[in-house]
């Protein structure tokens, strides 16, 4: 049982690092001035934001289910709230600047 529990939290920890770093590239695909238009923090705020989860992922290391309330898991769901406002409140906002136009 103990592979099963390491296995998932390997998938965890790097998938959420990938996604991280497609958020990251996401993000520069965006202009300032879309940014500034959904009225919500701007590009560079979500850049080091995005790229300190990122760094603070391989720093710590991921989840830990033995360990739910520790350091490190908390460092891990901090970064992937971090990913899931980006996704869910701020990526739908700048596609829609986009498709809107000027």
């Amino acid at each position: 049982m103990d592979i099963v529990i390491r296995t998932v939290e390997i998938v965890l920890s790097y998938g959420l690092i990938i996604a991280l770093f497609w958020a990251f590239y996401d993000a520069t695909r965006f202009t300032v001035d879309e940014f500034r238009a959904t009225g919500k923090f701007g590009r560079t705020p979500w850049l080091l934001m995005l790229g300190g989860a990122i760094v603070l992922d391989f720093w710590l290391g991921g989840f830990r289910f033995s360990d739910p309330i520790g350091g490190r898991s908390l460092a891990w769901l901090a970064t992937a709230l971090v990913l899931g406002v980006y996704l869910k409140d701020m990526r739908p906002r700048l596609t829609q600047q986009r498709l809107s136009g000027p």
